[in-house]
């Protein structure tokens, strides 16, 4: 009796026709509907900040870009200056020296000789000072050529985001609003399934669904974030890199081409990070082991690494950003399920020494 009244008391659910329960669903899924319309709705007015936020990784490349062409130009003027100015010293040199060519004929020299010594000695000084002068001028043209060639190469690598068709900016639009929208009106989603399951859970069962949600959130923004602000702008620097070594100018990137990149990372990573809650839930509950894991753990980063290799730009670098911590969280996971096993069979063995 005590166990029907424990059982009745977890779940508050009574048995209800099918009907009702086909009801039930219904009401679900046009409240899920009408919430994604309507969160769509919103993504759509702020699809601006939210296409601005995608271009983001290419955008800071582009502005890095930007800042050293820039610099590479006020280089590139400094030493245009610099050689205009040794230029017109050699010049005043010059002038100078053929000024002292003509007059030093004319100078008598003085009973003791110091007056041709004299005039020797202003030639020498003369003739030094334009040697240094020209030496000046042809290291001045010199750094012209350098500041010149590192600011073609500089302007060579500065990338801008376009679009490429009439329909362009409506179809990025039409995009950042539905994915937007879908990502907004999932707590939405979430409640009305919930809504929907929960009345024929148990608490403990209501619990850990909570718990699991809540991690696999958790765990899929972590993965958002990773592929965000670690993994995209790495990439971008690596494969422009690519293009830079084989002489490959890469000017332009098309706007609708960039989306589809970053929306493909950002979904795999978060959606490849749920794999260690996965592990975790399945030892939690039994169905695997940590002796089991620890077996399969070279298998695990293999299968780590070829999810990086797959789900990532094709650089090596994105690989390791998605595969390190998979394997991190893969051994994380093999010592959280032992502490479980450990706890369980202290208290299978608490519970056999009191039934004894």
């Amino acid at each position: 009796m005590s166990d029907q009244a424990g059982a009745a008391e977890e779940n508050f659910d009574p048995p209800r026709p099918f009907l009702e329960h086909l009801m039930a669903l219904r009401s679900c899924l046009v409240g899920a509907a009408v919430s994604w319309v309507i969160c769509c709705l919103v993504a759509g007015v702020f699809s601006p900040a939210i296409i601005e936020w995608m271009q983001s990784p290419v955008s800071k490349y582009e502005a890095a870009k930007a800042i050293e062409a820039e610099n590479s130009s006020a280089a590139w003027s400094d030493a245009v200056l610099a050689a205009a100015a040794a230029d017109a010293r050699l010049i005043a040199k010059e002038e100078t020296a053929e000024l002292a060519a003509a007059l030093g004929g004319g100078v008598p020299a003085a009973e003791d000789g110091s007056g041709a010594g004299g005039v020797a000695e202003f030639r020498k000084k003369i003739d030094e000072s334009l040697a240094k002068a020209r030496e000046d001028a042809a290291k001045a043209k010199e750094a012209v050529k350098a500041a010149s060639e590192r600011l073609q190469d500089a302007e060579s690598k500065r990338v801008t985001i376009q679009g490429f068709k009439v329909t362009s900016g409506f179809t990025l639009i039409l995009e950042a609003a539905l994915w937007g929208g879908t990502v907004l009106a999932f707590p939405f989603f979430l409640y009305y399934i919930l809504k929907f399951i929960f009345p024929a859970l148990r608490d403990s069962e209501r619990r850990v669904i909570m718990c699991c949600l809540a991690l696999g959130s958790f765990f899929f923004l972590g993965g958002i974030w990773v592929a965000y602000s670690q993994t995209l702008p790495l990439a971008v620097d690596v494969l422009m890199g690519f293009s830079d070594w084989i002489g490959l100018s890469v000017r332009i990137v098309e706007v609708s081409d960039l989306f589809s990149l970053v929306l493909k990372a950002l979904v795999a990573f978060g959606l490849v990070f749920q794999l260690p809650l996965i592990i975790f839930t399945l030892g939690w509950l039994g169905v695997v082991t940590s002796a089991t894991l620890r077996k399969f753990r070279r298998f695990a980063i293999v299968i780590a690494f070829f999810f990086g290799m797959v789900l990532t730009p094709p650089d090596p670098m994105s690989q390791l950003v998605m595969a390190l911590p998979l394997c991190i969280f893969y051994e994380i996971c093999i010592w959280l399920i032992r502490l479980r096993e450990i706890f369980r069979e202290k208290k299978e063995k608490e519970g056999a020494g009191a039934a004894k």
